[in-house]
């Protein structure tokens, strides 16, 4: 899951963290996979945080992708309207 503030105002930074365990038995989460992206700012990646300011109002969607230790199985949660979450094993 995606944690952060919900609303904010136009400019204002918010930081966003994402809560990812493997499943048990797993290779563990790659730390160095997470890449956070929304549509018009540059990604940042490397964290599982990441900061953000939008300039313009209205509904944003957040993304942050990684990978299990062992390279495989990407990982996809978003966070926004109507946003959708898919994780791999």
């Amino acid at each position: 899951t995606i944690s952060g503030p919900t609303t904010r105002t136009v400019g204002q930074f918010g930081s966003y963290t994402v809560s990812a365990t493997d499943n048990p038995g797993g290779s563990g989460i790659d730390s160095a996979s997470y890449v956070w992206s929304t549509p018009g700012l540059p990604s940042q990646s490397g964290s599982p945080t990441a900061s953000f300011a939008f300039s313009t109002t209205g509904p944003h969607t957040i993304t942050v992708t990684f990978k299990n230790a062992d390279a495989s199985n990407p990982v996809f949660i978003s966070d926004g309207p109507g946003a959708t979450s898919a994780n791999g094993t």
